[in-house]
């Protein structure tokens, strides 16, 4: 069945699109987890793919709070942290994206 917005609802198209933005960009950077990064191009498609795929994850993030009413984060850190606080993600894949730097320093308490 193809999605469209009569099954998903305008804004559910938003949120597929994101997933499958964040999976094509995770994809394109695992293809060059085995390059050398030394090289100049190689490195900074890598960085690029990384950063697209979590710009990704934070509006699929924005997208859930606000679909389901979970309040307004002001920081990146506070979008994953209300996921974390309403069970939607684990404390690891929390832990995960504090370790992977996902938030800027001005997010860390």
């Amino acid at each position: 069945m193809a999605l469209s917005k009569d099954s998903v609802g305008c804004a559910g198209i938003g949120l597929v699109e994101n997933i499958l933005r964040f999976e094509r960009h995770l994809a394109n950077a695992k293809k060059l987890k085995d390059k050398d990064i030394s090289d100049y191009f190689v490195y900074n498609t890598l960085a690029m793919e990384c950063f697209q795929a979590v710009n990704a994850l934070i509006e699929i993030g924005e997208h859930v709070i606000t679909r389901e009413k979970l309040g307004f984060p002001s920081t990146y850190r506070e979008i994953f942290e209300i996921l974390k606080n309403e069970g939607i993600i684990s404390d690891e894949v929390f832990k995960l994206c504090q370790e992977t730097r996902l938030f800027k320093k001005s997010d860390r308490s």
